[in-house]
């Protein structure tokens, strides 16, 4: 079985065991999320990965989150890998500024 396979056939057992372990609510609390929407079995609702790392599967980095709360840690980590490139960029500028009126 190709490991694509493997952690696709794990997704439907994350959920269940998530599900069960957030009581059928969205753990966006968890998160600094003020939610506790009621998830049924037959929504939609998302595993956020705490960490980013998509291939972390270990049950302390995923979070169950509404549609609403993934929503809005998607939009706030967009803005933060915004201001991180922003800023990277200005020390890079800067930086080259520097060196060339030395």
């Amino acid at each position: 079985m190709r490991k694509e396979e493997k952690r696709r056939n794990s997704l439907p057992e994350l959920f269940e065991r998530l599900h069960r372990r957030s009581g059928a609510r969205c753990e966006g609390n968890k998160l600094g999320l003020d939610c506790t929407a009621r998830l049924p079995k037959d929504s939609a609702p998302l595993i956020h990965h705490a960490n980013g790392n998509p291939g972390n599967n270990d049950m302390s980095n995923l979070v169950l989150l509404c549609p609403n709360c993934h929503s809005k840690v998607i939009e706030e980590l967009s803005e933060k890998r915004r201001k991180a490139y922003v800023k990277k960029v200005a020390e890079a500028v800067a930086s080259s500024v520097l060196a060339t009126s030395e």
